[in-house]
């Protein structure tokens, strides 16, 4: 009887450290957006606590009356609220993707990783709250964080071969919502959960780890392949006719993701394996605004 292919990923070592460092520099895009959320360090929705003023506006019935100004009542007899910046610590909901794939060759395995960690990281330096969930071969996990942080990662089933469980996720309404994923798959699977992911509050963020060998590989001549997830094999003649249509097709779907995520409001960042993390992050995810530069 054959065993069912179970999750690759192995944190390895010295990930945890690089992931650390990029922290202290770089953190998740907490200034892209106004929080709801216990007080913190981020602007929020509110009357607010903080003493910098911002404006007035009208008193509305069932708002808080320690914010109305009296001095301003006694000469105008108009109850005017003093609105000050609010600051909010939100809450994250992290997702990461386990699925075999995301450990193809050891730089792709080490970039998932700290990737992970990293998300990790940033997210116990500056929110409110924590969610931790792996996803794989159809199913959802949750993890618990300091699991996260040793690479205690469950061991889902992925011999059916299907897509992540992204629509099985909890996603919480107003949290920052970060998933680390390859995304190899079919962006069409993705429509309902992306809007999800996305989402009218909140914000949604997917950190995407990729590899040059899968983005373009050297294969010539007649090869084995195997597929990740689900063990079945077979031989496949490669000529250049045949690696130059793979080479487009990765090329069309890394760019229908793009469009999906656009379209769902979505910030999508690749980041490749091979450079060290802080310069892979610096490639694309800074500059997109999909990170941010600790200040």
């Amino acid at each position: 009887m054959s065993t069912p292919a179970a999750t690759g990923l192995v944190f390895p070592a010295g990930a945890a450290r690089s992931a650390a460092a990029a922290a202290a520099m770089i953190r998740l895009p907490w200034r892209r957006n106004t929080w709801r959320g216990p007080s913190g360090e981020w602007s929020g929705v509110g009357l607010g606590s903080s003493v910098d003023f911002q404006d007035h506006r009208t008193y509305s019935p069932g708002d808080d009356l320690r914010y109305v100004n009296w001095a301003a009542f006694a000469r105008t007899d108009c109850l005017l609220l003093k609105v000050h910046r609010h600051e909010a610590a939100p809450v994250v909901d992290l997702v990461c993707d386990v699925s075999t794939s995301m450990a193809l060759g050891d730089a792709k395995a080490r970039r998932s990783a700290e990737l992970m960690l990293f998300a990790l990281e940033s997210a116990e330096r500056h929110a409110g709250g924590l969610r931790c969930y792996a996803v794989a071969g159809g199913k959802v996990a949750p993890i618990e964080p300091a699991a996260l942080r040793r690479g205690e990662l469950p061991q889902l089933d992925t011999a059916g071969g299907q897509a992540p469980a992204l629509d099985r996720v909890p996603w919480r309404a107003e949290a920052l919502r970060v998933l680390v994923s390859d995304l190899l798959f079919a962006p069409e699977a993705g429509a309902a959960w992306l809007r999800r992911l996305g989402g009218s509050r909140g914000l949604g963020l997917a950190l995407v780890p990729w590899s040059a060998e899968e983005a373009s590989p050297a294969w010539d001549g007649r090869m084995e392949f195997e597929d990740c997830e689900t063990a079945a094999r077979r031989e496949q003649r490669v000529d250049a006719e045949l690696l130059g249509r793979y080479r487009a097709a990765y090329v069309r779907h890394v760019a229908g993701w793009r469009e999906a995520c656009r379209r769902a409001g979505v910030l999508m960042a690749r980041v490749p394996a091979e450079p060290p993390l802080v310069d892979a992050l610096n490639a694309e995810a800074l500059p997109a605004g999909a990170l941010e530069p600790l200040r």
